[in-house]
């Protein structure tokens, strides 16, 4: 399973900070790993939802034969349920927060999260995203502590941003944190 979906335990307990998000096995993330899997079973929640492949792909600005075919998908890994004509996301608080490993899959989709960006970057109103950067010297020691209060942060936005019930678009979140410099490999050499 990809444990990497459970984040890095938390400095005060030593528990995973993630324990509420759910595992999705290496194989339905593969099958799964185009970001509008993600963001279909996220439509679910919203109040003006409609059921229809039309309305996904046109909201999505994907092809109805994606649509279709990732919302057939969902059906068959059970992470979307239909009970009564009601659409359920039954896969629960997932993401790909804190991962150790670097698997196709994974870079896939964050390739495609990076684009979709760089697309909004380009075409939404600034009111409407926020995207900005910083460039600082960084200990190399102080990596590891960083990226656990990025995880942390990623944690505590998402049950900020879940609060209540009038959701009316679903946004992505995403952070990069990598070096562009390459002194450190130099000095090994």
């Amino acid at each position: 399973e990809i444990e990497g979906l459970m984040g890095i335990r938390a400095e005060d307990n030593k528990e995973r900070a993630f324990d509420h998000f759910s595992r999705i096995s290496m194989d339905s993330f593969k099958v799964m790993s185009d970001w509008y899997h993600y963001a279909i079973l996220e439509l679910t929640h919203l109040k003006h939802f409609k059921t229809d492949v039309k309305w996904i792909s046109k909201v999505l600005g994907i092809t109805v034969h994606e649509a279709r075919s990732a919302v057939q998908r969902l059906l068959r890994l059970d992470f979307l349920i239909i009970e009564d004509g009601k659409w359920i996301d039954n896969l629960g608080d997932a993401n790909n927060l804190g991962n150790e490993f670097t698997a196709p899959a994974a870079r896939k989709l964050q390739k495609q999260v990076l684009l979709k960006a760089i697309d909004a970057l380009e075409n939404i109103p600034y009111e409407e995203r926020v995207q900005s950067s910083m460039t600082l010297p960084v200990p190399k020691d102080r990596v590891r502590e960083a990226k656990e209060k990025i995880l942390l942060f990623f944690d505590e936005l998402d049950v900020f941003l879940r609060q209540g019930t009038k959701h009316d678009e679903i946004y992505n979140v995403s952070f990069s944190l990598y070096p562009i410099s390459k002194t450190f490999q130099e000095k090994k050499q």
